[in-house]
């Protein structure tokens, strides 16, 4: 039983490539699936899929239904003289060997679904193999004539002729793609070769031999010839090899009898004993490659499977499942020939991947060579946003590392800036600059702050408003750098005091900062400042001065109230012998206390300053050589006009014993001046009456 299903469009198209098709291919092994539950005793397929199959005198038809399952049997035709052979042309025509009426029927289709029958042979003598070539052309095996004829199509109308007479007892028989004839005869396959176009065929050698019992031969385009083995329950492949023919196991099924037959996309079909038509479908090849190993924790890896038809099949569909050992990680579908999964969840370590195709109509399935994946952890290396840009750099030895694995990062601050911090390490160094990562077991970031420490100097806000001036150059530092601020009192100012400096220098106005490893405040405080010529009771005056601190942005000298002079009241049995400070401070916060210190040209023993018509003791008053040095509080004790109105008025004076024989100037309140004013003006009055 014979038959070769190919069209011409196929044998124009493939011949020459699909024989050029790589043997791994066939390494891929079938899929094989059952298709139909009954008995046949030889079967063809059509270039849509649809079955015919010999059962008892009938030919039945079964139709795909796009999924590769086949329905139940439908009549084609009955009542033939037992049927041995069918074979399939590219037309769809189908062709039955009647062996027993010793005729070869064809059936043509007609194009409204049904099929005109039509004589190519009669004559025969009880023939046991049939096969149609690309071109139509029937080969006959007349089995007890001991003949093989070919029935050459021409315009409709076949020719005979003998492709070998003398043959003893031919069988089964088929055609390949090119047109090379395969027969059974005593227990051996032969193969005769066409010459001259195909007007003659010479012997061309003994495919196998030794074959007991066998009950289907085919061949498909490519050359490939396959053989149903039913003593061993086999189906036989043989594959041409440029020097002969190779060998291999298509599958083995307990129990395969009947016949056998190939359709246009090399499925094989055939017959077992178990009363059922099973298809082997060519497993699809498929090839694996990721993107790139190592990768890293939580980056995509691409996987593309490649899955490429086999033997005849068309380009493979459906879809592929991909695994990590036996674990699905995704799935995807085919387009044009592949399929792609991107993936970030893979765990760090190693991991073995593998795509299965899971098979298609025309092609089975197959799983891929395992392809090895390394998932390590990243290591990241950022610096932080604080960082001023070109500040420094933060790179580590590598970006990834093998789960366990260590590696170290560095980071070095450019020319003017310092390394600030290091965050995310296992153990930091920040004077060498090193970040080191142990035993990784996860993906890790660092971040590195580079930049300078700010030196923020300011004037103290007790400091009146003006001109003077608390600067450092330079103004940022790295950490472990020097700068220096300067403070610059403006006229009628003066620095009081520097804070917040490593060596501060008031006669020079300098604060030095060292080694700085943080941001840092200096702050600078001013105050008023009065210079002056004393008036002391003898001999010419000295240089004085006066200070004052505190008392608001705004306090000032009023310099119309303010000034070294002559002494005026004294306290009883004192004197003033430096003379005396009168001030007043205008715009001051109400209610302020300022700090007064005075210098003066001689060194002072005693002090007092006027408040409201009395004189101060000394003990209100720090004296030290020539400083003297008090608080005011505006509206209070000391504050001659007694207001708390932002205007303090302070006469003050350092004090002598005064000479033996001599008084200090007493001071009168307003009562006694009105009441001598009035005393010396009546005795002018009398004194001018009396001269009358």
């Amino acid at each position: 039983m014979s038959k070769i299903i190919f069209t011409r469009l196929n044998r124009m198209l493939c011949l020459l490539p699909c024989l050029l098709l790589p043997a791994w291919g066939w390494a891929q092994g079938w899929e094989v699936r059952d298709i139909h539950g009954a008995y046949a005793s030889d079967l063809a397929v059509d270039s849509a899929g649809k079955m015919f199959v010999i059962s008892g005198s009938n030919i039945h038809t079964s139709t795909p239904d796009g999924n590769g399952n086949y329905g139940a049997y439908s009549a084609m035709v009955s009542g033939l003289n037992s049927p041995l052979n069918l074979a399939m042309d590219g037309a769809n025509a189908f062709y039955v060997n009647a062996m027993m009426d010793g005729a070869i029927y064809k059936y043509a289709p007609d194009g409204s679904g049904g099929y005109t029958q039509s004589t190519v042979a009669t004559g025969l003598n009880q023939p046991r193999g049939m096969a149609v070539d690309s071109a139509g052309n029937v080969f006959v095996s007349d089995t007890f004539n001991d003949a093989i004829h070919k029935y050459t199509l021409s315009s409709g109308s076949y020719s005979p002729s003998d492709v070998v007479a003398g043959f003893t007892r031919p069988g089964d028989l088929a055609v390949d793609g090119l047109g090379n004839v395969f027969v059974f005869s005593g227990g051996s396959i032969h193969k005769y070769r066409p010459i001259n176009g195909g007007s003659s065929y010479v012997a061309d050698g003994v495919l196998d031999s030794g074959w007991s019992n066998s009950q289907g031969i085919a061949a498909d385009s490519l050359g490939n010839v396959y053989v149903a083995d039913v003593q061993n329950g086999a189906v036989r492949k043989y594959t041409p090899n440029g020097s002969g023919y190779a060998m291999a196991d298509v599958t083995t099924i307990t129990g395969a009898s009947a016949g056998v037959a190939v359709d246009r996309a090399g499925n094989i079909f055939f017959g077992s004993n178990s009363v059922k038509i099973r298809r082997a479908v060519a497993r699809a090849h498929i090839t694996l490659a990721g993107s790139g190993s190592p990768s890293a924790q939580g980056q995509n890896v691409t996987f593309t499977a490649t899955v490429a038809p086999t033997n005849l099949s068309p380009a493979a569909t459906g879809t592929v499942t991909f695994f990590d050992g036996a674990t699905q990680i995704g799935t995807a579908t085919l387009g044009s020939g592949q399929a792609a999964l991107a993936t970030g969840a893979l765990a760090g370590g190693a991991h073995s991947i593998t795509a299965r195709y899971e098979g298609g109509l025309d092609n089975g399935g197959n799983t891929s060579a395992a392809v090895a994946q390394a998932v390590n952890y990243a290591i990241t290396a950022s610096l932080h946003a604080a960082s001023p840009a070109g500040s420094g750099t933060f790179t580590c030895l590598a970006t990834t590392v093998a789960p366990g694995a260590s590696t170290t990062c560095t980071a070095t601050p450019t020319a003017g800036y310092g390394l600030m911090g290091l965050t995310g390490c296992d153990t930091f160094d920040l004077a060498t600059g090193t970040c080191t990562f142990s035993n990784v077991q996860a993906n890790k970031t660092a971040v590195a702050q580079f930049g300078q420490f700010q030196i923020n100097a300011a004037k103290s806000s007790a400091s009146p408003a003006g001109a003077s001036t608390f600067a450092c150059a330079p103004a940022a530092v790295p950490p472990g750098g020097n700068t220096t601020c300067t403070a610059t009192a403006a006229s009628g100012h003066v620095l009081l005091a520097l804070t917040g400096c490593d060596s501060p220098d008031l006669a020079a106005g300098t604060c030095t900062l060292s080694n700085v490893q943080a941001n840092q405040a200096p702050v600078a405080r001013f105050g008023l400042l009065l210079q002056g010529t004393t008036a002391p009771l003898a001999g010419a005056g000295g240089p004085a001065s006066a200070t004052v601190d505190g008392g608001g942005a705004t306090c000032a000298f009023d310099a119309a109230g303010t000034g070294f002079g002559a002494a005026g009241a004294t306290p009883p049995g004192k004197v003033a012998p430096q003379g005396t400070l009168r001030f007043k401070l205008i715009g001051c916060t109400p209610g302020a206390t300022v700090h007064v210190t005075t210098v003066w040209p001689q060194p002072v023993a005693d002090f007092t300053k006027h408040s409201q018509g009395a004189f101060l003791p000394a003990s209100d008053f720090s004296i030290s050589g020539s400083t003297v040095s008090f608080d005011v509080t505006d509206g209070g004790p000391g504050d001659d006009d007694g207001l708390p109105n932002g205007e303090i008025v302070d006469p003050a004076m350092p004090l002598a014993a005064a000479p033996v024989g001599a008084q200090g100037i007493p001071t009168l309140s307003e009562w006694a001046v009105l009441l001598l004013t009035a005393l010396l003006g009546v005795l002018a009055w009398r004194r001018a009456g009396q001269d009358g």
